[in-house]
């Protein structure tokens, strides 16, 4: 069984759900917008380590080098813009957009939109800013996220050419990082709900999806 972008978005939305249903709604998702800043955070911080060791440097062309997933052909669409002082990228069709809409999620998954690529950057490096002017799940036309670091587009092809390594992890990592992390925030936020809220996650992604949940939450 391969999990993907459709289980990570499926579990990121019925962890916010479950929260809510935990804590009410503005406490659910101010405790799951620190989870996600964590797991953001955590991922970015990686992405900078892997930029050191192959000696990237700590540039936006080593940022944008070192991403660590990769959707399958057609899941998602979008287009990067090298400005003199900036980056710009411009997402028309997201495969996690799609997850939350197809499972009635889309009160809880753009929680991730919100926070998650400037919480990246911020792990990569804390004065590396990422702009989020719009997001698909929002009801905006496209999601626009702006880097306030301007990045050479030609070096990072040339690299990506001879670049040996494969940083990209598999989907099931994903999800378990995301578990671990909301785990640690609701230890330190919300203790006594932690478990239940987690259980009654795994409980409703069991139900849709069984198979992967016997990798995803494998112990």
């Amino acid at each position: 069984m391969k999990t993907g972008i459709e289980e990570h978005a499926l579990l990121y939305g019925l962890l916010v759900r479950n929260a809510c249903a935990e804590l009410g709604e503005e406490e659910g998702k101010a405790v799951m917008a620190e989870a996600t800043k964590h797991y953001g955070r955590c991922r970015g911080k990686r992405m900078k380590e892997s930029a050191l060791r192959l000696g990237y440097g700590e540039s936006t062309d080593a940022y944008m080098l070192c991403g660590e997933w990769q959707g399958e052909p057609g899941e998602n669409r979008s287009e990067l813009f090298f400005d003199p002082d900036s980056v710009r990228s411009e997402v028309q069709v997201c495969k996690w957009c799609e997850t939350w809409k197809k499972y009635d999620l889309m009160s809880y998954g753009p929680l991730y939109c919100q926070y998650i690529d400037k919480a990246i950057a911020e792990g990569f490096d804390g004065d590396f800013t990422l702009h989020v002017n719009s997001i698909l799940s929002a009801g905006d036309p496209v999601c626009c996220f702006v880097w306030d670091r301007p990045a050479d587009q030609n070096e990072i092809a040339e690299k990506r050419k001879s670049q040996t390594e494969s940083l990209i992890r598999p989907f099931s990592f994903h999800c378990r990082e995301l578990l671990a992390c909301t785990k640690d925030i609701l230890d330190r936020k919300n203790p006594t709900m932690t478990e239940k809220i987690l259980a009654g996650t795994e409980n409703d992604f069991r139900k849709i999806h069984p198979e992967a949940a016997e990798i995803i939450f494998a112990s």
